[in-house]
Order: C-alpha cells, then sequence, then structure tokens
C-alpha cells in the first residue's frame, strides 16, 4: 500500500507531503489542490506500465486526466 505522496514543483505544491490510509478523504477549500493529489497519483501509476517519455512530453502531460 502507498503510504504517502509527496509533491514537489508539481501545479501549486511546492512541496506538500500527504499521508495516505486505506481510506483517505481529501478535504479543503476549492483550489486548494486536492484536485491535484489526484493528478499526481495518477501520472505515477501511468509512468508504471507505460513509456515514461510518453506520459511526461509536454504534449500529453496531464492531458490525460
Amino acid at each position: 500500500m502507498i503510504e504517502q505522496v509527496r509533491l514537489v514543483n508539481f501545479r501549486r505544491h511546492a512541496d506538500t507531503t500527504v499521508p495516505l490510509t486505506q481510506f483517505t478523504l481529501l478535504v479543503g477549500d476549492n483550489s486548494s489542490g486536492k484536485t491535484s493529489v489526484l493528478q499526481a497519483i495518477h501520472l505515477a501509476g501511468t509512468a508504471a506500465v507505460k513509456d515514461r517519455r510518453e506520459v511526461f512530453s509536454a504534449e500529453h502531460a496531464l492531458a490525460v486526466l
């Protein structure tokens, strides 16, 4: 199980660590970065199974989200 996610210079997150448990609920004000956390997890998962150059290319990065 993934125990934490750390975002460094990702979207509006300069350096954010999100601890994860079996059930984690992301709660916060609008534009506080909840969706960015989910996008980062999605990108990491996609990069694990696809060619990283394709996932992180300027043309496709975050376009699939």
